[in-house]
């Protein structure tokens, strides 16, 4: 990612993802992902980030090609931390899995998807949710491995990533929320909540979250001249040539001799 606060972060991460609530998180973000990705249509995936997907999930797409970018380990593309090394709208679809929390400017990361992605080429976001006791808890306590992840992580709500996308001028596709443990609380579409407060309040402590965003592009439609608008009827003889004139008097044709 741009700006990486560390490879420390990741590999917290990863020690994490193998306690049990790492490993049934991890559980339910693919079983999320499986719902998303086989709709993603194009030619070429990108994942940016070393999370703990494994690479038959990105396959799940219908995308023909499949990278994985990050600093070491499986990934397929390394990077300095400063820039995407990908050639501008050339990808259909980006992945990004936790990533905006490891990157000191998730701005930044941002513009870059929205330089490599096509027209209406999606991203899809996960990440943690900082209103949660089980987060809120692991920053303060800073104990075990819970504790030394989040000391590396700088977590975004998902209002907060929303503003980012619409100033960016993405079309918001899917909001869920969903987590383990305490609060639990099954999938939920944000757009389906409905009820009461309590019968919220569940999905909106939830540990995690997806976006899927599509990227908007406006049609330029040029000004069609006023003879050739509908209903509108042409000019006889096609357009009028201007007159010829010289300061503010027309020219006059001279006169034959008598």
């Amino acid at each position: 990612m741009p700006g990486v606060r560390g490879e420390n972060g990741t590999e917290a991460a990863l020690r994490w993802l193998e306690t049990p609530r790492g490993r049934l998180l991890l559980r339910r973000q693919r079983e999320q992902l499986l719902d998303v990705l086989p709709h993603l249509y194009g030619y070429r995936l990108l994942q940016i980030g070393d999370w703990g997907l494994d690479r038959k999930l990105l396959e799940s797409s219908a995308t023909l090609c499949h990278w994985v970018l990050g600093r070491g380990g499986q990934a397929d593309v390394l990077m300095d931390g400063e820039s995407l090394p990908v050639c501008s709208r050339c990808l259909d679809a980006v992945i990004l899995p936790h990533s905006l929390e490891l990157a000191s400017s998730p701005h930044r990361l941002l513009r870059e998807v929205d330089r490599v992605l096509c027209d209406h080429g999606h991203v899809v976001i996960l990440g943690f949710n900082p209103y949660t006791p089980w987060w809120l808890w692991s920053r303060v306590a800073r104990r075990g491995r819970a504790g030394e992840m989040a000391r590396h992580r700088r977590c975004y709500a998902l209002g907060r990533v929303r503003d980012w996308l619409d100033l960016l001028d993405f079309e918001l596709v899917r909001m869920t929320r969903f987590g383990v443990g305490f609060p639990y609380a099954s999938a939920t579409r944000v757009r389906d909540e409905g009820g009461s407060f309590w019968r919220q309040l569940p999905a909106a402590l939830s540990q995690s979250y997806l976006i899927v965003a599509r990227k908007r592009v406006v049609p330029l439609t040029p000004v069609r001249p006023a003879w050739r608008r509908p209903g509108v009827a042409p000019l006889p003889g096609g357009v009028p040539e201007p007159t010829p004139r010289v300061g503010c008097a027309s020219v006059q044709p001279a006169r034959r001799a008598a």
